[in-house]
């Protein structure tokens, strides 16, 4: 029953409901198994299995088929992350589970909720908000700028200016956004603390502008008024004002923990949409999907940079 790192194998296109799929993994001695969310997760621990000479298969979340009331009696709400911790309490339920903790493992977005504890001998949590903040920083930026948008910082010419106008680096990069992102993550943080939680408008992106330059800027107090209004709470709007100070402070000082992954993907895209993107083939980069855009990003990680992580650092150990 070996398989390798990709997602097709001899079963086809066959779903498992979960009490199958901890069955077949008590009986496959020889199943090396990553379960992970989605496509842009699947290929690039796919990739880091094959880096690693290991074998195994990496699967998305839906090879397994997870009830709404399998992930209710875990009190939780029926969604993606809650099938993967639905899988991983299932597994660690199974009187064999020491057995299979070093051939199975589920990979699970850390977003901003606590570790589940039912969940906890077979659960691995990305480093950062989610996948995609491994790409995050400037390292990776600069990466992505010389492969994908076919650019790079040029050196300086006489009085210190730029050899080429249209030149980019990962800082200039970064710079760009950093500063929407912290106010949008600010935004969202202040928001889950309201009873019931609350989220921004599904359209916040209207809310950020991209100057000249290619700045884009969020207005986080206007979107967190408008939410509030909205919802019938404007007279809290003091209140969690205050809050947003404590939660932008929070964002600013680690970006990779508690920026949402898809807020920089979006807010990327928009900058490399505008004026000062297209100038610098930012048409290349948000060419498809945002899934597409994931993927480009991801591919610039430098790969030991990813390995040094504590969470494929931790897979790695688990399957060696």
């Amino acid at each position: 029953m070996s398989e390798d790192c990709s997602a097709s194998s001899e079963l086809g296109n066959y779903r498992w409901s979960l009490s199958e799929y901890v069955l077949r993994v008590e009986l496959g001695e020889d199943i090396r198994e990553v379960l992970v969310e989605g496509v842009v997760d699947r290929d690039l621990f796919a990739r880091a299995m094959r880096r690693w000479n290991l074998g195994g298969a990496v699967r998305e979340s839906d090879f397994i088929v997870v009830t709404p009331e399998e992930t209710a009696a875990l009190g939780l709400n029926h969604g993606v992350k809650a099938q993967l911790w639905t899988i991983a309490a299932s597994l660690s339920a199974s009187r064999h589970s020491p057995a299979l903790v070093n051939r199975v493992a589920v990979v699970v977005d850390r977003d901003y909720d606590d570790e589940l504890a039912a969940a906890a001998q077979f659960a691995l949590y990305t480093d950062g908000f989610s996948i995609e903040n491994y790409a995050l920083d400037v390292a990776a930026l600069d990466r992505f700028v010389e492969e994908v948008l076919g650019r790079s910082a040029r050196p300086l010419g006489a009085g210190g200016r730029s050899t080429d106008r249209y030149s980019c680096s990962g800082l200039e990069l970064y710079e760009r956004i950093a500063e929407a992102l912290v106010e949008l993550a600010s935004v969202r943080m202040t928001l889950r603390t309201a009873s019931p939680p609350l989220t921004p408008f599904s359209a916040w992106l209207d809310y950020a502008v991209v100057d000249g330059n290619g700045r884009v800027s969020l207005d986080g107090d206007r979107l967190l008024v408008n939410v509030l209004t909205t919802m019938g709470r404007r007279e809290e709007c003091s209140t969690f004002r205050a809050r947003r100070a404590e939660s932008r402070a929070l964002a600013a000082n680690d970006p990779k923990r508690w920026v949402r992954g898809r807020d920089f993907v979006d807010l990327l895209s928009k900058v490399l949409r505008s004026k000062w993107g297209r100038r610098r083939n930012g048409n290349v980069a948000t060419a498809g999907s945002a899934t597409d855009m994931s993927r480009r990003l991801l591919f610039a990680v430098d790969p030991i940079q990813l390995d040094a992580s504590v969470l494929f650092r931790s897979l790695r150990e688990r399957f060696a």
